[in-house]
């Protein structure tokens, strides 16, 4: 994702900084693109992927405990620049102190040097002077394009850049499933799904064979038993996930979860 890319902001606010992605405070003008919400309703200040970093850090029981006690220690270096954010009343006000975090360092420029630099971001090219211009500038063009391929240009160069590309309409039902979960711990499964007003396809066909072979077992009761099944497993799937993305902010890692 180069910086020429639609998600790229530039802040106005005297720290000039550019983000890869939608963040908070965004400049508003007439022209400015309408921001994906997570749900009807959501404040400017949730649509972007940060708000929900900061979210599901605020739930990882490792950092809310060093945040009290001061360990285990392995959360040291997150605090150094995350802060203490269960003190925290307002997102924005800890965001203008912390967005530095997210920010891409200054772009670099091209310049003359002695010595060869070869690195991940760096390549070290030898350009023979005497050549005609329009020569090398071909010449140069077609080396580039071995380095200069789609994962360089969508690399983000941040202290903590985004592991993937967050959905946070996906996120923000997530986190709404598992609060829920905590607040109620003692409800069904398939209950929370309706608590939660989750979608689940109630449409069953059930064959001659499967329903004669469940004796006393009705039409309708085997529907309401396969939906059941459907609402559970829609909300064990929205769990698991959500576990996943708490259990590694407290690695500095945001979206990040296992891909079956």
């Amino acid at each position: 994702m180069t910086n020429s890319n639609k998600h790229t902001c530039v802040l106005y606010d005297g720290s000039r900084g550019k983000f890869l992605h939608t963040y908070p405070r965004e400049t508003i003008t007439t022209k400015r693109r309408p921001l994906n919400a997570p749900f009807r309703g959501a404040p400017d200040y949730m649509c972007n992927p940060y708000y929900w970093w900061f979210e599901c850090l605020r739930r990882n029981a490792g950092y809310e405990k060093y945040c009290r006690t001061g360990k285990p220690k392995k959360y040291t270096e997150l605090y150094e620049h995350w802060g203490n954010i269960h003190e925290e009343d307002d997102f924005l006000d800890w965001w203008d102190r912390h967005k530095s975090i997210f920010v891409e360092p200054p772009q670099r420029n091209i310049e003359v040097t002695d010595v060869a630099i070869n690195d991940e971001n760096t390549i070290t090219l030898v350009v023979p002077l005497e050549l005609d211009k329009t020569f090398l500038i071909s010449r140069f063009k077609r080396r580039l394009t071995t380095y200069k391929t789609k994962k360089y240009s969508q690399q983000s160069r941040a202290k903590y850049p985004l592991h993937t590309k967050a959905i946070i309409g996906s996120i923000a039902k997530h986190l709404m499933v598992y609060d829920k979960h905590k607040e109620q711990p003692k409800l069904s499964l398939w209950r929370l799904a309706d608590e939660c007003e989750l979608f689940v396809n109630d449409v069953v066909k059930p064959t001659p064979r499967v329903v004669f072979s469940k004796k006393g077992t009705t039409v309708e009761q085997y529907a309401e038993k396969v939906v059941r099944r459907r609402k559970t497993s829609l909300v064990e799937r929205h769990l698991t996930i959500a576990k996943q993305y708490i259990e590694n902010t407290g690695n500095g890692e945001f979206p990040k979860r296992e891909r079956k």
